[in-house]
Parts: structure tokens; sequence; C-alpha cells
């Protein structure tokens, strides 16, 4: 599903990485390990294409997504893609509902159909009922929810997540990692 080659990353002066090659095959999970400041995040957002690569090929499901376009690469993240941000990136000053509406109305999906799809996503994080809850009402643990269900909502076919899980607590990141693992198997390909 996602191959990197040869890729570079620059800062200025500063070498984040070079040489860089990573392959990740469609339907697994895989995690990134390093020290803080060693480029984990900077890796994420060019596999996002939120960032672009300094030198290199970035492939999605064999396609060269390496050169395209900003609209191209904005269609990419609408279609194909879900991130789990750090900080959640979530709307602070709106309903739960409202957070996850923006993936629905990205993916279009008819008004008729959000009250459910919302319903089915939030149940599957342990937060249905919390569609009227505003997100800075919000606890720390309920926060990295909702962001997941937003992400899981676009139904994307590739999920990328950066550190989603720091404020939860045992029991909980053992459950959010497991849907991790059911959205992975959802995409496995058939043997």
């Amino acid at each position: 599903m996602i191959e990197v080659v040869g890729a570079a990353k620059f800062y200025g002066a500063r070498t984040v990485w070079t040489g860089l090659t990573l392959s990740v095959e469609a339907g697994s999970m895989a995690g990134l390990v390093g020290s803080s400041g060693s480029g984990k995040t900077t890796l994420l957002n060019c596999v996002g294409l939120l960032d672009r690569l300094d030198a290199g090929t970035l492939f999605v499901d064999g396609r060269d997504v390496t050169a395209l376009s900003p609209h191209g690469r904005r269609l990419f993240r609408r279609d194909e893609l879900g991130y789990l941000f750090q900080n959640y990136a979530l709307i602070d000053n709106a309903t739960v509902a409202a957070n996850l509406d923006v993936a629905f109305v990205s993916r279009g999906v008819r008004r008729a159909d959000r009250a459910r799809r919302r319903e089915e996503v939030l149940e599957r994080v342990g937060r249905g009922g919390y569609e009227r809850a505003a997100v800075y009402e919000l606890s720390g643990g309920e926060q990295p929810r909702v962001s997941l269900a937003r992400a899981l909502a676009r139904s994307p076919r590739l999920l990328l997540a950066d550190e989603p899980f720091g404020a939860l607590d045992a029991l909980t990141r053992i459950r959010m990692h497991a849907l991790l693992r059911d959205q992975c198997a959802r995409h496995r390909p058939a043997v």
C-alpha cells in the first residue's frame, strides 16, 4: 500500500533523514519508533501529503503520488486518507456531530444518512450519545476517541496516526488499538 523509496527531508541546513526506504503492505499496521525530533511526524506528514519529500518517491497502491498537484493532493487526502493528529485537530467550539460532519460532507454523505452514520461511528469508539456535546467540554480521554471517530467516518483506505492515544488509560488504549486493527483487517487484500 505504501512504499517510500530513497526519501530525504531537510529543514534548511538540518537533515531530518536521507535515503529512507519504507514499505507497508495493505491491510497491515506499522509503527514508527524513534527519539523525539527524529522525523516521525515529518514522515507521516509526507506520506499524508501534508508536506513534500525533498528527494525520493512515494507510492500509494503502486501510484506515484510524489508530484501530485495541490488539487491532486487535496483529492488524495479527501478520498483515501484518515489522519489522527497528535493534537486531535478537532474544532473546539463545535459539537461532536459538527466535527464528524466535516468528514461526511467531504465524502459526499447525504444529510439524511449522517445521523445514523454518526451514531454508528461513535458507538465504535465507545462514545455513543455524544453528538450534541461541545468538543471543549470533552475530557482529555474523550477527545482522541472523537478524533478517531472522525477519521473512521471517512472510511479511509489509509489511516495515519501520530501518537493519538497518549492521553488514554491503558484499557481504553487497548480498545482503540483493537479498533485500528479492525480497520486494517477491513482493507486487507484477499489471499
